[in-house]
């Protein structure tokens, strides 16, 4: 590995980072800043395009709902042009509502991947394309 490529696999990592601490503080600025302009983000049915759209997938959250996205395995691999990388991320996310910390520990809610494409602009590097993929969710208790 070269320290080129070091240094890429360390500011996307960085970026993965940032963008798990912006959604669980519901920080839409500082989430949307992490994208390309006509960056896209995936989650399930929901894709969101550019700076307009982005937030939505923190935005009309319930009140008192608190989330933490854990990163485990993560594995960047820079492009051959040293402008581009792809990622692929573990995330575990736990959440709950409620006033006051700290909260009952409920099991997870969600554990899957993030799968990412990363780009070197003028600026820094940013998201080009994030999608969230749930591969294991918590059970929802039966309507009664």
């Amino acid at each position: 590995m070269t320290d080129a490529d070091l240094q890429i696999r360390l500011a996307c990592r960085a970026i993965l980072d940032d963008y798990a601490v912006a959604v669980d503080a519901g920080d839409t600025a500082a989430m949307t800043r992490l994208f390309t302009s006509d960056g896209v983000l995936k989650r399930g049915d929901t894709l969101l395009s550019g700076a307009a759209e982005i937030p939505r997938i923190v935005e009309g959250r319930p009140s008192g709902t608190v989330m933490r996205h854990l990163l485990t395995t993560v594995s960047i691999t820079p492009g051959p042009d040293g402008r581009q990388a792809t990622g692929h991320a573990y995330y575990l996310l736990y959440n709950a509502r409620g006033e006051g910390l700290p909260l009952p520990f409920d099991p997870p809610f969600s554990l899957g991947d993030w799968i990412s494409r990363f780009v070197l602009t003028d600026k820094a590097w940013k998201l080009a394309s994030h999608e969230v993929r749930r591969v294991f969710v918590r059970p929802q208790p039966a309507a009664g």
